[in-house]
């Protein structure tokens, strides 16, 4: 699950969004683009990515969250793997994380 983590930080800091989108769920993808026209391809170029030392690791059942840079990557098994959930996420006082990309 590290290992899609970082694909994606990667792919988002290459500005290589084709690859950034296929590692997000169907309902990531399709947040990513939020009310504007943009395809997923390149509004997930926006999330703002910084580093990708793994920090720390958490895994709930078939859900997990990997802190790597400056960013919170939360991600969910299905069928074909480990897929992004959410990326782009910085906590909040009192308050659940905030995400650039939340499906």
């Amino acid at each position: 699950m590290t290992g899609v983590a970082v694909r994606f930080v990667t792919a988002v800091q290459d500005h290589n969004g084709r690859t950034a989108c296929t590692l997000l769920t169907d309902e990531a993808a399709e947040s990513v683009s939020g009310a504007t026209d943009e395809q997923c391809e390149q509004a997930v170029l926006n999330v703002e990515e910084d580093g990708t030392t793994v920090h720390s690791v958490q895994v709930w059942g078939d859900a997990a969250q990997v802190k790597l840079g400056s960013d919170t990557v939360f991600l969910r098994w299905l069928p074909g793997g480990w897929q992004v959930r959410a990326a782009g996420c910085r906590s909040q006082p009192a308050a659940a994380y905030r995400c650039d990309v939340d499906g």
